[in-house]
């Protein structure tokens, strides 16, 4: 024996007849079929692993004889031989003897068509013989033959023939195939002596904040976790992988990292993620030996999979949130089709998912039109039908399904055939028609028949295998036959119901959804159908009414395939309330109906979605909060005329009559210890109080305030409440879009809502009527002899109904707030003044609708800044650092005004004087205004009124005089104007 060859031991035995009918056919080889488990026969225990060079696999090559499978397909010789050769290199073509030791299994396929472990034996039967050690049988390779199986006896047949008699041999020769190496390495292991033997693998489970519960494998534990998975040989794991909720947080994220090496020759590491909503799934990894010696895995969760080479770590890590939202997309038709039907942000995605986040999100939603459905028909048939046989034993059989009904049915199968044929017949009584037929070598394929009319037939498979003398195996098998029809369904309209099955939207087409923080919505797009819904509420929630007769808690929805009317009864009093008065509002939001009456029957048309709200008014007595009621967008509520004293606070709002919203723009404002804040919407918020305090609460010196941090929010753990306000600053758009839907074109607002604070041990109920508005300016301007004083005159864009007025007993109707007027010119800010504040000496008629700032400008200070320009300005109304939501601001013009004048010197002096707006360096244009006109002469003073018929005229008399040296000054003082400021040039001589 040469010193290169190495000791090999490879243990294998019988596969399953998957894996050995592909081995009578190399093409056929499949690499995902599992090997065996390796045998330590030998004390092989410490083994290593290296990559096999050459892959044999041989098959018996032989005549008919006295067995009945006496074709080469039918009894296989396999040897998993491998070796690495360091004198030749990876030469296939071996042209000298070499001694393989080794110890396998011979297989058979028997006449039952199963396959059976072969014992090699010597003797003449097998119960006198003697079992053969195969440790040595030599081997010998034959150019263009294949490899002669040598022994110390020849194998010509006999009493001391090695394998069962089957006729006389002068030799007997084996078919050698090379390729699908790496299919196969991915399969079998292969020991050779040294090493320790030992692969592993890690997991490690994290989360973002650290510390939370999982369970792995039935075991709880806290992240972080890391754990390592020891193998020596093929192994499959299926781990279950469920993340924990906390007392106070949930989780809404699940991030998968996969590390390993796409390539088994540089083991060079590469990084996969997979993302998931799913809290829970089981994580699958197959390891195995690959190329070069180096470990092979599998890894797969759910739809997501990756291969790789050397190492494998997997990294799980699962994201929490106190208040994560949750949003399910699906169809009404899910699982009756094969198509992709929605679109999220533009990806077409699978239904049902699962979307989240950390708080809350937006998303837009899609549908495609239409689509194709399948309805299936039972058929009785088996999920398999198959016959095999070894020719010339072979028979037809035939298999024959249940009546059928439908009347423009598909039928499709999957068809597999090795000799043999396949007809389908459609059978009622006497009539037999074939549908459809194939006779083949060899064929295998999916088939798809119709539309046919089967409604009272049977369908009847009739398999074949050939008849032949060869002795070959011939097999015919149909699988996987469905029976259908196929509708076509359009897209209907879109639903989103909350966690309840209360519907949240009723859109008719794509829609933006906005999920809030802790929600667990669910968006169903519905083909084919029109669902009606009547969404019942209460004000305040959680009252029991009946619908026709049938007691629900509020909120409920009602819903029917079409229109439908209810009966609903509200009781007249209900937990200290008592009732006001039945709206119901469409989808829009407009009012279609109301009682006084606490019967009343509502009709929903079909396709609509109704809210039907039974309105309560409180019946005990009550506190209201002295202040203000009109409020703007990101302004604080002025609850300090009450403090809170030390225990458990409800803080609540919501949206009162004539607001049909079903949302409050009420928004608490919380802060935790570490800085991070966050705003929610102000609805039954749970806090505890521990010291007196009022909202807002803040320590205030002068314009700077800092924080109190007493009133610990219990619905967020870890957060204080710090006070109330009106929308969320830190998402504007969402904040106006509410506030402008409330805020209607004639000057009318419905955003109304109350804001409740009380002890949850009793005692006062105190309440805050809040109106949600906005405001708009204008600027006038107000003229001395040497200046103008400019005018914000700020006003509420939106007031209340008056009936909201009478009962809330509202009096005040001007802004109030602490807002900043401002005049900019193309973004540059050239004047600001605080509302309320007035210059010394100006005094303004009081206003029951708008609120005043002022300041001087002298002439001289505008003619420097805009010279003989018309100057365009934009009049504004702001908070100190943020914009008031939805406020309107006005367009000033600032002109130059001149005086013409013309003089007669005929006698005494006329003068005849007239004001002239300037229009840069051009000729000026006379106007009429209705200003005065100073006119001071030697040290008097006369004021004249205008005459003239197209633009103001004034003339007067003087003596005649030295002019140039100020003897006469006239001033021309424009009446009040609006948006309009103009700035005079003066007139001395």
């Amino acid at each position: 024996m040469k010193k290169h060859l190495f000791l090999l031991l490879i243990v294998v035995t019988c596969l399953s007849l998957s894996v050995f009918s592909a081995l009578a056919d190399p093409d056929m080889w499949y690499a995902d079929d599992e090997g065996p488990e390796i045998e330590d026969k030998y004390g092989f225990g410490k083994a290593g692993y290296f990559e096999p060079s050459v892959l044999l696999v041989w098959e018996r090559n032989y005549t008919a004889g006295s067995y009945s499978f006496s074709t080469a397909s039918q009894v296989l010789y396999k040897v998993l031989a491998v070796y690495n050769n360091s004198e030749y290199g990876y030469n296939y073509k071996l042209d000298y003897k070499h001694e393989f030791h080794w110890v396998h299994s011979l297989c058979y396929l028997n006449s039952s068509g199963e396959w059976e472990e072969l014992t090699v034996w010597r003797g003449s039967n097998a119960r006198e013989g003697t079992i053969i050690d195969h440790t040595s049988i030599s081997f010998t390779y034959i150019r263009d033959y294949g490899f002669r199986l040598e022994e110390e006896t020849a194998l010509n047949g006999g009493a001391e023939g090695g394998l069962p008699s089957v006729g006389p041999y002068d030799y007997v020769y084996y078919k050698v195939y090379y390729g699908k190496i790496a299919a196969v390495t991915a399969v079998w292991q292969v020991l050779e002596g040294g090493g320790s033997g030992k692969y592993s693998w890690k997991l490690i489970v994290e989360s973002e904040p650290q510390g939370m519960p999982f369970r792995l494998g039935g075991k709880t534990y806290l992240t972080p976790l890391t754990k390592t998975y020891s193998w020596s040989g093929p192994k499959t794991w299926n781990i279950e992988f469920e993340a924990l909720p906390s007392e106070a947080l949930r989780p809404y994220k699940v991030e998968i990292y996969v590390y390993t090496s796409p390539w088994a020759y540089s083991c060079a590491v590469t990084e996969t993620k997979w993302e998931l909503t799913n809290a829970r799934f089981d994580l699958y990894v197959k390891s195995d030996l690959g190329p070069f010696g180096r470990a092979y895995y599998e890894v797969s969760v759910g739809e997501y999979g990756r291969v790789g080479y050397c190492s494998l770590e997997v990294r799980v890590k699962v994201y929490y949130s106190a208040a994560p939202a949750y949003l399910t997309v699906k169809t009404n038709i899910d699982g009756m089709n094969n198509e992709t039907l929605v679109a999220v942000n533009g990806t077409l995605v699978d239904t049902p998912t699962v979307l989240s986040a950390e708080g809350g999100f937006t998303v837009e939603l899609s549908a495609k039109s239409s689509t194709t459905c399948e309805h299936g028909e039972d058929t009785g048939l088996p999920d398999t039908m198959s016959v095999k046989c070894i020719a010339p034993s072979c028979a037809c059989r035939t298999w024959t399904s249940e009546t059928l009904s439908l009347s423009e049915a598909y039928v499709e199968f999957s068809v597999e055939i090795l000799r043999g044929s396949v007809a389908v017949y459609r059978v009622r009584g006497s009539t037999r028609e074939q549908l459809w037929s194939k006779s083949a070598s060899y064929y295998k394929d999916r088939v798809r028949l119709g539309p046919l009319d089967l409604g009272g037939y049977r369908l009847e498979f009739k398999l074949c295998p050939y008849k032949s003398p060869s002795g070959a195996v011939n097999k015919v098998k149909v699988s996987g036959v469905r029976v259908y029809e196929e509708s076509r369904y359009v897209f209907s309209k879109w639903v989103v119901f909350d966690e309840d099955w209360n519907v949240v939207y009723d859109p008719p087409a794509n829609i933006t959804i906005t999920v809030p923080p802790g929600a667990n919505w669910t968006a169903i797009a519905y083909y084919n159908a029109s669902p009606t819904f009547l969404k019942v509420e209460s004000r305040p929630q959680g009252v029991e009414v009946l619908a026709n007769g049938t007691a629900r808690a509020t909120p409920f929805t009602v819903s029917e395939e079409a229109g439908f009317t209810v009966l609903l009864e509200a009781p007249p009093r209900w937990g200290g309330y008592v009732f006001a008065n039945w709206t119901v509002y469409d989808s829009s939001g407009s009012i279609v109906a109301s009682s006084l009456s606490p019967a009343f029957t509502a009709s929903v048309p079909s396709g609509e979605y109704y809210r039907a709200v039974a309105f309560y008014r409180v019946e005990y007595e009550s506190r209201r909060i002295d202040g203000s009621v009109y409020y703007l967008g990101y302004q604080w509520l002025n609850t300090t005329a009450v403090t809170l004293s030390p225990g458990l606070w409800i803080v609540d709002s919501g949206p009162v009559p004539p607001n049909p919203s079903n949302e409050t723009l009420v928004y608490a404002t919380l802060l935790a210890a570490n800085g991070s804040y966050m705003l929610v919407p102000a609805t039954r918020l749970l806090v505890n109080v521990t010291e007196p305090v009022a909202l807002p609460a803040l320590n205030c010196s002068g314009e700077y305030c800092e924080p109190k941090l007493v009133v610990e929010a219990l619905n967020y753990s870890g957060y204080y409440l710090v006070g109330l306000g009106i929308g969320d600053w830190t998402k504007p758009g969402e904040t106006e879009e509410v506030l402008e839907a409330l805020l209607l074109p004639n000057g009318t607002t419905l955003a109304v809502y109350n804001v409740t604070l009380y002890n949850i041990s009793g005692g006062v109920k105190y309440w805050l009527p809040v109106i949600v508005t906005s405001v708009k300016v204008e600027l006038d301007a107000l003229y001395a002899e040497e200046g103008v004083y400019l005018v914000w005159n700020v006003s509420y864009s939106h007031l209340a109904p008056e009936w909201v007025h009478s009962w809330l007993n509202v009096t005040e109707a001007k802004p109030y707030q602490l807002l900043k007027c401002r005049l900019y010119r193309g973004g540059r800010k050239l004047w600001e003044q605080d509302l309320w504040t007035l210059p010394e000496g100006l005094e303004l008629p009081d206003n029951p609708y708008s609120s005043y700032a002022g300041l001087y400008v002298p002439y001289s200070e505008l003619r420097k800044l805009f010279g003989f320009d018309v100057a365009v300005l934009e009049a504004k109304v702001e908070w100190e650092a943020i914009r008031v939501p939805l406020a309107r601001s006005a367009e000033v013009r600032f002109a130059p005004l001149a005086l013409g004048v013309s003089l007669d010197r005929d006698g005494r002096w006329i003068w005849t004087v007239y004001p002239v707006e300037l229009r840069g360096y051009e000729e000026g244009v006379p106007v009429k205004l209705g200003g005065k006109l100073i006119v001071l002469f030697n040290g008097s003073r006369l004021e004249l009124e205008p005459g003239g018929l197209d633009y103001d005229v004034f003339t007067f008399e003087t003596p005649s005089f030295e002019v140039g040296h100020g003897t006469l000054v006239l001033r021309y003082v424009p009446p009040r104007t609006r948006n309009l400021v103009y700035y005079l040039y003066p007139a001395d001589f």
